[in-house]
């Protein structure tokens, strides 16, 4: 059986431990990656500075995905050592709780990710160091295509189920028009807290497709630090979680929705201001902007504090009223 919603014995498989990878696999896998990282601690340091931004705009967004699934596992694992019940897990309340994949099977997707993320950057740098651009410039476009292309893969395989679950409440996640449920809003909150890997993700997609992939560390352009989808990517998570909480404002009527999205709110006049950096002389962003940027920053961090430790480690926001932080 699945286990229904908000049944914790349905996530006893969370828990326990999976089938477990053969030994041979497992040391496969730990050479790869010792070589990879060997490879990139070696190549990283002696390339040239416009190589090493190259790196950085093409894979910190992954790595720090990569970080929090990682971290997800690890979260997981705690959990089950200490064995709470109900499981946390249970606040998601699916019809089908084999949706979650338990600590074994959350690591293993991990380390298969992270061995062809390190792969890749290790080609990408080696190439890249003997001035081989052409096979260079191919290494992230590898890894862009590749990762919604397996996440989408309508095959039933590779966690088949999770997959299909992640990428319907994306879909919730980007057109909050029906009731807001627990992991639309969880899954917006993360996305509020990788904004920046939203900006460079964009800044990454924008060079491939006009053709500079080996050119995008270069400023200004149409994919450089003046573009106006730079601010529009880092705005998108906090517009996303604003129109949840207008959403479920509509459907509950109460006030801390509102307040919750005043929070959100906050982040724009920051980003609209960090971006006019690139259009205004220095002495006006020095005399004028930068002051209004700091006080914007200032306001929008206290508040997003305040919510937080009032609201979010409340956990009286798992039994009613507005969800989410």
């Amino acid at each position: 059986g699945g286990g229904g919603k908000g049944d914790g014995h349905g996530l006893a498989h969370v828990a326990g431990r999976q089938k477990k990878t053969p030994t041979a696999v497992k040391l496969a896998l730990a050479a790869w990656l010792l070589g990879c990282a060997w490879l990139v601690g070696s190549c990283y340091p002696a390339a040239p500075e416009r190589v090493q931004a190259l790196a950085n705009l093409y894979y910190q967004a992954p790595a720090i995905t990569l970080m929090a699934l990682w971290l997800w596992g690890a979260n997981l694992w705690m959990w089950a050592r200490m064995r709470l019940e109900p499981h946390p897990l249970v606040v998601f309340e699916l019809d089908d709780s084999r949706v979650h994949l338990s600590y074994d099977q959350v690591f293993r997707v991990a380390a298969w990710c992270t061995a062809a993320g390190a792969g890749n950057l290790a080609m990408f740098l080696r190439a890249a160091a003997a001035g081989d651009d052409a096979t260079a410039a191919w290494m992230p476009v590898l890894l862009y295509v590749c990762v919604p292309a397996v996440l989408f893969a309508p095959v039933d395989v590779w966690h088949a189920r999770s997959r299909r679950f992640f990428v319907r409440t994306l879909r919730r996640m980007a057109a909050p028009l029906q009731p807001i449920s627990f992991a639309d809003f969880f899954l917006a909150d993360v996305a509020c807290s990788m904004a920046k890997s939203f900006s460079d993700v964009e800044r990454a997609v924008c060079s491939m497709l006009m053709g500079a992939v080996m050119d995008a560390a270069d400023n200004g352009g149409t994919c450089g630090s003046t573009s106006w989808k730079i601010p529009l990517a880092l705005a998108v998570p906090s517009i996303i979680r604003l129109c949840q909480c207008l959403r479920q404002y509509s459907d509950t009527h109460k006030p801390s929705c509102l307040w919750n999205a005043l929070k959100y709110s906050s982040a724009f006049p920051v980003i609209i201001l960090s971006a006019l950096k690139y259009h205004v002389s220095h002495e006006h962003w020095l005399g004028v902007l930068r002051p209004a940027w700091l006080l914007c920053s200032i306001a929008n961090t206290v508040y997003s504090y305040y919510w937080d430790i009032t609201h979010d480690w409340d956990l009286t926001l798992f039994t009613g009223g507005c969800v989410g932080g």
